[in-house]
């Protein structure tokens, strides 16, 4: 394919709502580019968008690409989506959104986050380190900073931290300079098929590395140390990160506690070591602080800056998210939709919230997704004292090709459990089991976290 010439565009972007698409929506309306989107749902974000001046229609409709020089879909979207067939139609190009995100990095040093989990906190984290240390770093993130003004930004650097998703192989799009792979658990089988396709592409990802470029891996993840074996002999330079002693770099002496975590940070003799401190909570949020660390350590940032900005920072939205707190009641929102996320969250909100009635709200990501995890969403709920299921999410599945809710919530036998049918169903249900040390999770992937607030405005 020939590279598009973004300068001067009128760009199109279909499903321009997903967080993934705003970003690029961003990059390019910063570039000052004409830009416009459809998206059937708005949301706080597509409200953000049209507050910047980016125009956006609530339908697909052919007329929507009539003046676009460039049309960027999402990998969600299919080949005979309206709008895609009326480009064609025309001969306008169409990218994906991570070729799209391909050609706009071109020039700069890549580090590339990629994994089933901790990517986004991972690459967040990387680009406020670099942005605070002065690198004015270029960015794509998969979600909204509380410490970064949005989830893209150009920058003057010569670095650019993109997180690489490897949803419909996306990630192989990208040629890293550095890459970082939190982890590998299986997910997405209903686009891969099967656990070691999802785990081959991975693999693929690995070797698309510059023959100059590192790899670096969470060496205590059962999947990233299969890769790690797998390309010891390849030629590919790399370093892992964790708990274990045998990694390269290590967090030592760790002390969790309710508001954070502190650790003594050990890596090669040739880079300053020390004490780390973070304001979130969680071994998983410490395994990601590490894998930043020595990440921007490698770019050359000052230990004293690591430090500084890791102390500070606020982590991202909806990722343990506190919403709010009123009458002894604290309402989170959190992202997780996966079996081990969640996991991840409910030993992190007994951690930080101990003696409390924790309840939760969750609301499934995709039939597929339900069905293909299925005995591992049987069990990952330990901790909770109430479960509320709420229908099921489809994103990109218009019907049921899996489990749905109700299902799911019939077959929990681990924890009390019910299915709510509307929204308003689940607050009254959560409300009614709280008392005034009480914790409301708001846990998913899809419009949950439209949730939280009525929460607390019905509290109130």
């Amino acid at each position: 394919m020939n590279k598009i010439k973004f300068n001067g565009s009128r760009v199109h972007i279909i499903g321009i709502g997903g967080i993934h698409m705003s970003a690029i929506a961003r990059l390019l309306k910063e570039r000052g580019l004409t830009i416009t989107g459809s998206d059937l749902e708005e949301t706080a974000l597509t409200k953000d968008l049209k507050s910047e001046g980016i125009t956006i229609f609530s339908q697909h409709d052919a007329s929507n690409v009539s003046t676009a020089d460039l049309v960027i879909t999402t990998a969600a979207v299919k080949k005979n989506h309206i709008e895609i067939t009326e480009a064609e139609k025309r001969g306008i190009p169409i990218l994906r959104r991570s070729e799209a995100i391909a050609e706009l990095i071109d020039g700069k040093k890549i580090i590339a986050i990629a994994g089933s989990h901790g990517k986004t906190s991972t690459s967040t984290l990387i680009a406020t380190i670099l942005k605070q240390s002065n690198f004015s770093p270029m960015y794509v993130l998969g979600g909204e900073s509380q410490d970064l003004t949005k989830n893209s930004a150009w920058g003057s650097g010569i670095h650019c931290v993109v997180e690489a998703d490897e949803y419909k192989r996306a990630f192989l799009d990208y040629e890293p300079d550095l890459e970082v792979i939190t982890n590998i658990d299986a997910d997405h089988l209903d686009d891969y098929g099967s656990r070691e396709n999802y785990y081959n592409a991975f693999l693929q990802f690995a070797k698309k590395l510059k023959s100059s470029g590192l790899i670096l891996l969470c060496g205590d993840d059962k999947g990233t140390g299969q890769l790690l074996s797998e390309i010891t002999d390849t030629g590919l330079q790399y370093e892992s990160y964790g708990f274990e002693e045998t990694n390269t770099w290590v967090a030592r002496d760790l002390n969790l506690n309710h508001s954070g975590a502190r650790f003594e940070l050990s890596g090669p003799s040739n880079f300053e070591h020390g004490l780390l401190e973070i304001s979130v909570p969680g071994k998983h949020a410490v395994l990601n602080a590490l894998a930043a660390a020595a990440v921007s350590l490698h770019e050359g940032v000052q230990f004293s800056s690591i430090q500084k900005t890791l102390k500070q920072f606020h982590g991202v939205k909806r990722r343990f998210e506190l919403i709010g707190e009123t009458k002894g009641i604290s309402v989170i929102d959190d992202y997780a939709h996966h079996p081990t996320e969640v996991q991840a969250t409910l030993e992190t909100t007994r951690m930080r919230y101990t003696n409390h009635r924790l309840i939760a709200i969750y609301q499934p990501h995709t039939y597929s997704r339900t069905a293909y995890l299925w005995e591992n969403w049987l069990n990952c709920w330990k901790g909770l004292d109430k479960l509320i299921i709420l229908e099921t999410y489809a994103a990109r599945e218009l019907t049921n090709q899996g489990k749905t809710a109700n299902e799911l919530a019939d077959s929990i036998t681990s924890t009390p459990t019910i299915y709510a049918a509307t929204e308003q169903e689940a607050i009254e249900h959560a409300i009614q089991e709280t008392n005034e040390n009480t914790v409301i999770l708001t846990i998913g992937a899809g419009n949950i976290t439209n949730i939280a607030p009525k929460i607390l405005e019905a509290i109130a």
